[in-house]
């Protein structure tokens, strides 16, 4: 791995669950916090921390959107900004 991409930050993809707990304490709606916890449960069940060091790992560019993407008419001829890149598992980039 790349010494550079072997970092951390709130918005890791494997800190959602831990990151998303302490944030419920904004939300005000009993039902939307109610909601917020569900899917906070199931991230969590879908990927323990032993799922999450089994799925392989590379470095990922971490923010592909459409402003960091260079296009040509409709065809996307290069990519932006890699500035969140980040040593994690490669599903979480896939998109």
């Amino acid at each position: 791995t790349d010494d550079d991409a072997v970092w951390d930050w709130d918005w890791h993809m494997k800190n959602v669950v831990e990151v998303c707990r302490a944030r419920t304490s904004y939300i005000t709606d009993p039902d939307r916090i109610q909601l917020a916890e569900h899917f906070i449960a199931q991230y969590a069940d879908a990927l323990p921390p032993n799922v999450l060091a089994s799925l392989p790992h590379s470095v990922t560019h971490n923010d592909l959107n459409d402003t960091n993407l260079l296009f040509e008419g409709t065809t996307v001829v290069g990519i932006l900004d890699f500035g969140d890149s980040i040593h994690t598992c490669t599903v979480f980039d896939v998109g």
